[in-house]
């Protein structure tokens, strides 16, 4: 399976780690709450800082130290890990398009 579509179950520091960075957003957002006033620009803020908020809870996610491990990968195995994240690397180059600038 692709590793964009996975799901990833976290460990119980990966969890903490979620748990932060919701609350870091949570806090931009009362903020931005109270500093701003209502209206469509902070209803498309709050939007997007839910999506930015998804995205890093994904990318904390993707690292395999966060993650509950499975039978094939124990967390005393670090060269397993490696070589997973190594594969994964590979296989997401070999998936994105080359960019030209």
């Amino acid at each position: 399976m692709n590793h964009e579509f996975a799901v990833h179950r976290l460990n119980d520091e990966g969890m903490k780690k979620a748990k932060l960075i919701a609350e870091s957003f949570d806090g931009l957002a009362k903020t931005l709450s109270i500093i701003c006033i209502d209206g469509r620009e902070l209803s498309i803020c709050k939007t997007k800082l839910e999506e930015a908020c998804f995205f890093a809870k994904k990318a904390m996610a993707i690292d395999l130290r966060n993650q509950e491990h499975q039978a094939f990968c124990v967390s005393s195995d670090i060269p397993q890990q490696d070589n997973i994240l190594r594969e994964r690397d590979r296989q997401m180059k070999m998936n994105s398009p080359d960019e030209k600038f």
